[in-house]
Formats: structure tokens, sequence, C-alpha cells
């Protein structure tokens, strides 16, 4: 299994705006990817800090959950 890893790091002022932003591209380059090399799996890489601070939150885990977010923290 190949993977793809896109990096976020969450320094702006908003970290809802920022989480937005990244799941939307998220959900773009899942897409691509099964277009292009539908073999080759993508996640989505947070710091630790911002793991525990944001995506514990319930309304977060259940975006997370329900886009099938793959994290790597």
């Amino acid at each position: 299994m190949k993977i793809a890893v896109e990096i976020k790091s969450f320094l702006g002022p908003s970290k809802i705006s920022e989480f937005y932003g990244a799941l939307g591209q998220f959900i773009a380059y899942r897409a691509a990817l099964s277009i292009q090399d539908p073999k080759r799996v993508l996640y989505l890489a947070v710091s630790s800090n911002i793991y525990e601070r944001f995506f514990v939150t319930p309304f977060i885990q259940g975006l997370v959950q329900q886009n099938q977010l793959l994290l790597l923290v």
C-alpha cells in the first residue's frame, strides 16, 4: 500500500476555518488520487497539540468520521 500525506499546521487565528479548508482540500485530493493513483491512501497529518485541543471535540470527531478522514498525529 502506498500513502500520501497532507500536512496541516493550523496556525491561523480560527482553527475551525483552518479545519474547513483542510477538510475541503482533503476531499478534493482524495477524489483526484482515486482517479490518478487508486491504490494510494490519503492521510491528514496534524500535530498532537492540535489533535488534543481541537480534534477531540465531538463536532470535529463527527466530521472526521462522516468524511472518513484518516489522521496521522
